[in-house]
């Protein structure tokens, strides 16, 4: 009678192996599929976030590139490039502020978003200040490589780019890269008067500078500032300052 229950216990544990092994096996194939998904899902939104199918549109690559995007999207305001970084996509506004935070040139859902500029700014860069948002991304993709002007060499060594619209193309000259927070009405809000005020809104920007070179602005010129998110802090902002001519 013994030996018959513990051949029994027996044959009952090791039925109870093979389930906790196979168990075992499909919790690991699902683990090894759901990491397979994350890297690919990861790859597809850094792939798409680095602008490679808007590059035949880009106005230096076809003339009438910009034309033809424009139609496509009428939310399409200009092409922006930075040179020596990833920064080189079309430029949208759309009719409230965030439409193109998670919304690809084209209109399709994407977690990377478009390059977009503030709802409050003329669409035609007429304003003193426009605002241009991107998300920060990995492997610098759309404005992941603010983070380059953050080290003095590289700031002093890249200070061109380009912004591209139907009737002109304007010069860059990067003049400074500064941290703030979301809330700073200086940089956040086109109703402050400092932002019609040039002199008084690059002597702000100097003061919040963590690199700067001076450009003695004068009321009449005009600047862009490209604002992204700060990794190390939930409200923090990196934005990069380019005066255009």
């Amino acid at each position: 009678m013994d030996a018959m229950y513990l051949d029994r216990s027996a044959h009952a544990a090791r039925i109870g192996n093979k389930l906790i092994n196979i168990i075992l096996s499909i919790l690991m194939i699902i683990l090894l599929l759901y990491g397979g998904f994350s890297l690919y899902s990861n790859y597809q939104i850094n792939h798409n976030a680095l602008g490679g199918n808007y590059l035949k549109y880009k106005p230096q690559n076809n003339a009438e590139g910009l034309a033809a995007l424009m139609k496509k999207n009428k939310d399409v305001r200009a092409w922006l490039t930075i040179d020596h970084t990833h920064i080189d996509y079309p430029v949208v506004q759309g009719h409230y502020d965030y439409e193109y935070l998670n919304k690809d040139v084209f209109g399709d859902y994407t977690l990377s978003g478009s390059i977009f500029m503030s709802t409050t700014n003329n669409p035609h860069f007429q304003d003193p200040y426009t605002l241009i948002y991107g998300h920060h991304m990995e492997a610098g993709a759309m404005f992941g490589d603010i983070d380059k002007f953050l080290d003095r060499s590289f700031f002093e060594k890249n200070t061109k780019g380009k912004l591209y619209t139907l009737d002109h193309v304007y010069k860059i000259t990067i003049f400074a890269c500064v941290s703030c927070d979301a809330y700073d009405s200086h940089f956040y809000s086109q109703e402050a008067q400092v932002t019609k005020n040039l002199p008084a809104l690059e002597h702000y920007i100097q003061s919040k500078s963590i690199n700067y070179r001076a450009m003695n602005l004068k009321n009449g010129d005009r600047i862009i500032g490209l604002s992204t998110c700060a990794d190390t802090k939930t409200n923090g902002r990196y934005i990069l300052f380019g005066k255009l001519d």
